[in-house]
């Protein structure tokens, strides 16, 4: 008989960004492209990309993995 392991849901939200930031005094804020992406077991995601120092993504991702001695 072989080893049963259960699923579990992980869950990966990312809100919002606050006072992004770069170095320079010449710099704009308005002009930057801020994204975010990650890589989670064999899963990736790469966000849209946004506008300005406070983006707002709103993004939540769910995964279902087995729950193996691994994780």
């Amino acid at each position: 008989m072989g080893v049963k392991f259960s699923k579990k849901i992980f869950e990966i939200s990312v809100i919002k960004a606050n006072g992004l930031r770069r170095t320079g005094d010449d710099f704009n804020p308005r002009s930057m492209r801020p994204f975010f992406s990650f890589d989670f077991y064999t899963f990736e995601y790469r966000s849209p990309t946004s506008v300005g120092s406070d983006p707002v993504y709103e993004v939540t991702k769910r995964y279902e993995i087995e729950d193996s001695k691994e994780l």
